[in-house]
């Protein structure tokens, strides 16, 4: 009878108290933007600063994942995630700039749609991901980076129609590995067909 009695006067407070929990993280989460620096776009397999620290500071990774990415500085690589970065031993390799480069051609006018025009835009990491959000008066796009296990990341991208007429987009993504490393040129991480 105790134990029953104990069950009925917890279950409505271990409610209270995950609801409280997802409320504060919730609210903690905008708190924890961008606080390393995933900012950057690697501009060849290895590059490093005269004391061997890679030269961008930090690579998002989650999930125990041996690869990571950043956010984009520079408005060229805007709606993709650059990289990614291996952690190969003691030393981290860059396989590329970006392996999946957004493009947003509107079918209607045949253009291509630049992120970097966008009025409104934010790009920033949170503790589960990596965000970049652009929004035109007629169109929203948002791309996320997430990982679902330690060797998958799942990038998701939202394109919103915000007017009231019907729109038609073609999205592409492209990209292609870095051909040598820069110290060591037989070192080809795809091999040339002669």
């Amino acid at each position: 009878m105790t134990y029953s009695f104990l069950r009925r006067l917890c279950r409505p407070l271990l409610v209270l108290g995950v609801l409280s929990s997802s409320f504060s993280a919730t609210a903690l989460i905008h708190e924890y933007r961008n606080l390393l620096p995933y900012s950057g776009v690697p501009q060849s397999m290895e590059q490093r600063d005269k004391q061997g620290n890679l030269v961008i500071p930090a690579v998002y990774i989650d999930m125990g994942a041996w690869h990571g990415f950043h956010l984009p500085n520079d408005p060229a690589y805007y709606g993709s995630f650059t990289g990614p970065l291996f952690i190969a031993q003691e030393y981290s390799l860059h396989l590329s700039d970006s392996l999946q480069r957004l493009k947003l051609r509107n079918l209607q006018t045949g253009d291509y749609l630049d992120l970097a025009s966008a009025p409104i835009e934010h790009i920033y990491s949170e503790p589960q991901g990596l965000v970049q959000q652009f929004q035109w008066a007629d169109v929203a796009l948002e791309t996320r980076l997430q990982y679902s296990d330690s060797r998958t990341a799942i990038i998701t991208t939202t394109l919103t129609n915000l007017s009231d007429s019907p729109q038609q987009w073609q999205l592409t993504w492209s990209g292609q590995p870095f051909n040598r490393h820069p110290h060591l040129p037989k070192h080809a991480v795809i091999a040339q067909r002669r």
